[in-house]
């Protein structure tokens, strides 16, 4: 008996000891590091930093700083889940990078333009820095910042760009022969940027037009990336994650707008059209998407509803690592908790200032706070179904606040004289704009959060599509008066 307790002792630190390896290899796989040294630092003796910035599917940014040091010598260290792009600061250079590579990188500063790269990807890399640094990387598709400008003059536009870019890299690759990475890369790059252009900055107007319905309804969103067997071994362009934001907020506002009157859009309407889609990274963004969604509104028993569709679909660790991470963060209240830093901790000064401003007008009372835009029809929606919500608080000691962002000052002021809404409104610039969507990690509009009384977000959801009523309700389900 003795002896069987020992060998079962032993089986069982065995089996902790290889979990544990396990663990602490798949730590190391993901481990990722770009060291280097600078020369002739006194051209820019400011500079006392390098700064890696990983972009994820969410389009959030992490930030890795190394100094300086006295011999110019630097390290940077950061986890991978796929191989992608990263920026390289404050230089502005690109790099591709694989789970696990160790880059070493040699950066004079008076030949700011021209890197000298060994280890992991040296070539891959060395080709990128001449692609983007040479004319034959230097194009631009100019987004349209204009509403006005039609399909087909964006098409005509856009297709002379793209062929005149797509020409440009097959010269670049018949000189050069970078690797394989980097033509994969490139090519997802002209491609990526052209759909970005085609998508950008489009009314309303437009999106209900049929020619555009048309068009949209043909996008092969499969051919964004050309080989799409083994695509966790393909090299993800940061600039897909723009492009699936824009890509969804069109394709939700155009299923909104086929609704019947008085009709609300689920998350299972959404799901059953994205699951028609072409298999590929761009569809698995599109369906992450919106679990994330569902994940920053803190609801277990949506995600639960829904966790054979995440489970079938979601395949790329890039993707299902940051979902599975925040999971745990919504299971555990005191992490939720922990999440919840002031509201302006990372906000640029002109947000910040605006927001510290609408805190202390609005002092010892829970803030309901509503960004919006004059353009945004799903917001007008939801500010109809926020009539019904207003009431049922009113013996609560809460402030509903718009905040108009993205929008002229004009509009504003005029959708206000011309429509009876309550609360307490407020409007924002473009700086100020820019400052608190990145600050909030918002990608879609409507977006409501919930200040404390303490000034701590509490409660956050960008709804995008979804204004009814009880929905609404159920971001203010806890009692304000205990926020």
């Amino acid at each position: 008996m003795r002896t069987e307790i020992l060998t079962l002792l032993c089986l069982c630190v065995i089996i902790a000891s290889s979990c544990s390896s396990q663990k602490e290899t798949d730590i190391a796989n993901n481990q990722t590091i770009i060291s280097g040294k600078v020369y002739n630092r006194d051209v820019y003796p400011n500079t006392e930093s390098l700064t890696v910035h990983l972009t994820d599917f969410r389009n959030f940014r992490s930030v890795f700083n190394s100094p300086i040091n006295e011999d110019g010598s630097f390290h940077l260290t950061f986890n991978l889940y796929s191989p992608q792009d990263i920026g390289f600061n404050p230089v502005g250079n690109r790099m591709i990078l694989h789970p696990g590579d160790s880059l070493f990188v040699e950066i004079d500063f008076r030949d700011i333009g021209n890197f000298r790269y060994s280890g992991d990807r040296a070539e891959t890399n060395l080709a990128l820095q001449k692609y983007l640094s040479s004319n034959t990387g230097a194009f631009t598709f100019e987004f349209f910042s204009s509403q006005s400008s039609g399909l087909e003059e964006r098409r005509r536009h856009c297709d002379s760009i793209r062929v005149d870019a797509l020409e440009k890299r097959r010269v670049f690759i018949e000189r050069e022969n970078p690797p394989a990475d980097f033509k994969q890369w490139s090519l997802d790059y002209i491609n990526i940027q052209y759909y970005r252009a085609m998508l950008s900055n489009l009314s309303l107007d437009a999106i209900l037009d049929e020619g555009f319905i048309n068009w949209f309804n043909t996008i092969q969103i499969g051919d964004l990336y050309v080989d799409r067997k083994g695509s966790a071994n393909r090299i993800v362009n940061s600039g897909i994650f723009h492009l699936a934001n824009s890509y969804e907020r069109i394709l939700v506002r155009m299923l909104v707008n086929s609704l019947p009157e008085g009709g609300v859009l689920s998350h299972e309407d959404v799901f059953e059209v994205l699951l028609e889609k072409e298999d590929g990274i761009f569809k698995e963004l599109l369906i992450g998407n919106v679990f994330h969604n569902i994940f920053r509104s803190f609801n277990l028993t949506q995600f639960n509803d829904y966790k054979h569709i995440f489970e079938k679909n979601i395949n790329e660790s890039f993707i299902k690592q940051p979902l599975l991470e925040f999971y745990q963060i919504v299971k555990n209240p005191e992490l939720t908790k922990a999440i919840s830093d002031p509201i302006f901790s990372n906000m640029g000064s002109e947000g910040r200032s605006l927001m510290e401003s609408i805190i202390a007008e609005n002092r010892g009372k829970v803030l309901f706070v509503d960004l919006w835009a004059t353009w945004c029809k799903p917001c007008i929606m939801g500010m109809e179904a926020m009539k019904d919500v207003m009431p049922l608080y009113e013996d609560e000691e809460i402030e509903f606040i718009y905040l108009c962002i993205r929008s002229t000052e004009e509009n504003w002021a005029g959708f206000l004289a011309e429509n009876d809404i309550g609360g307490r409104h407020y409007f924002a610039n473009q700086e100020q704009s820019t400052d608190i969507s990145i600050a909030l990690g918002v990608n879609a509009i409507p977006h409501y959060f919930v200040i404390g009384k303490e000034g701590y977000i509490v409660k956050q959801r960008s709804f995008g599509f979804f204004h009814s009523k009880d929905l609404i309700t159920r971001l203010l389900d806890s009692s304000p008066s205990k926020l």
